[in-house]
């Protein structure tokens, strides 16, 4: 048993049941940094790992509803567009994602500041290391704090307000400055920095505790994690190479799923029976586990990572048309980058128009003009009508295959920028 919700956070996630103690746990969710979520936290909050995803207001700012972060946060200060004093206050690896007035590539910290200062709307800037870009801010939402991000904010505050250097928002798992504050009523977990560290939660006692509860922690987690894959081995599911969750994401996407090499492997009878080949590689034919027959290519000249390998497929993994060859999954384990493609029972069209041993199929003229036309509505629908547009750069008899109605489907479409291949203008 499964199910998918849209939770109160606005992330979305899949459960299933353990049917012997009733439990519903998370086998995944579509953001794995819950403070990706965009206003998690409110207008002028800060969402951090603490290490749980946790809200912070920015300094100068107090919380408005204890009991619902998502309202965010309000300033303790009022900034006019006259010749009041201000200062820059630096929050480092923070960013307020989204409301960017505008970008300023290669400037100096100097000149962002001063572009900044001149604006009455900007409420601060994100800096980005290393390139120099300036993205002033005309709204201070989307707030995260991360050791991953580059750049820095840099608020902009009356020269009058004290800022303590405690009540700068940063992520620290074992850091006492972050105290919990959680309502009977509402479990949501916030947190409110305060500007000095609470005595009780200071010394070194605490540092062992919390010490002690770390390694607990961990040990769990390796507990859990080898209990689920001996459960997986034992059933047959481990997969190597694939997503631990894919068993359960599978139900919601299962046209377009990642296969192992074992199992195309299986598929294929060790890549046994070759139907086809061309310059981006050899065609097999296949059987899955579930009686279905696929040709399998396996890809040569592959120049991307495995990241972008998948953003590329996943781009054609969304493509449907009954003159298109459809794409059932990839697999990329290790050096092997493998396309699972629908089976087309009458070849390519070369076979058919031009082989020397002959073809038992006789085109007529109205046979051939349909699949002319067949092969235009498919490039129509890749030019046209995707919502992400497709070239094919490389459409000849040998692309296009015939099924048993002879209605053609076009293949290989998009393997142009999956290959790097560089076409040169005439």
């Amino acid at each position: 048993m499964r199910r998918l919700r849209l939770d109160y956070d606005g992330n979305l996630r899949l459960y299933s049941l353990n049917k012997p103690d009733g439990r519903w746990s998370v086998t995944w969710m579509a953001f794995l940094r819950t403070c990706s979520v965009r206003g998690l936290c409110g207008m002028n909050g800060i969402c951090l790992y603490t290490p749980r995803p946790s809200c912070a207001c920015a300094p100068g700012h107090e919380i408005i509803d204890q009991s619902d972060r998502s309202k965010g946060c309000r300033p303790k200060f009022n900034l006019s567009c006259d010749e009041q004093e201000i200062k820059f206050v630096k929050l480092p690896s923070t960013d307020f994602r989204g409301y960017d007035q505008s970008k300023y590539p290669v400037v100096s910290l100097r000149a962002c500041k001063k572009i900044c200062w001149k604006d009455c709307n900007c409420k601060g800037f994100f800096y980005l290391n290393g390139d120099g870009s300036c993205y002033p801010k005309s709204f201070l939402g989307g707030g995260v704090t991360s050791p991953q991000l580059a750049g820095s904010i840099y608020l902009k505050l009356p020269k009058a307000l004290q800022v303590l250097r405690s009540s700068i928002p940063h992520s620290q798992p074992f850091g006492p400055k972050y105290v919990p504050k959680c309502d009977e009523k509402n479990k949501i977990f916030t947190v409110d920095f305060l500007d000095e560290p609470k005595s009780s939660q200071s010394g070194p006692q605490y540092l062992y505790f919390n010490g002690f509860l770390s390694v607990i922690f961990c040990v769990e987690v390796i507990f859990v994690a080898l209990g689920y894959w001996f459960i997986l081995r034992r059933e047959g599911k481990q997969l190597t190479g694939v997503w631990p969750a894919e068993v359960g994401y599978e139900m919601i996407t299962n046209h377009f799923r990642r296969y192992t090499y074992t199992e195309l492997q299986k598929a294929t009878r060790q890549f046994k029976d070759q139907i086809g080949r061309g310059a981006s590689g050899f065609v097999y034919k296949g059987v899955l586990k579930d009686k279905r027959a696929v040709a399998v290519k396996r890809l040569a000249d592959i120049k991307q990572g495995e990241e972008e390998f998948q953003q590329e497929l996943s781009v054609i993994g969304r493509i449907y048309h009954m003159n298109l060859v459809r794409v059932w999954g990839f697999c990329t384990d290790g050096p092997h980058r493998i396309l699972v493609l629908e089976y087309v029972e009458n070849g390519s069209l070369d076979k058919t128009l031009f082989s020397s041993k002959g073809s038992h199929i006789l085109l007529e003229w109205n046979k051939r003009f349909k699949i002319a036309l067949g092969v235009a509505k498919g490039l129509s629908y890749l030019h046209h009508e995707c919502l992400e547009w497709v070239i094919h750069c490389d459409l000849k008899p040998e692309n296009i295959l015939l099924d048993e109605k002879l209605e053609p489907k076009i293949t290989d479409f998009g393997l142009a920028k999956l290959l790097n291949i560089e076409f040169v203008e005439p």
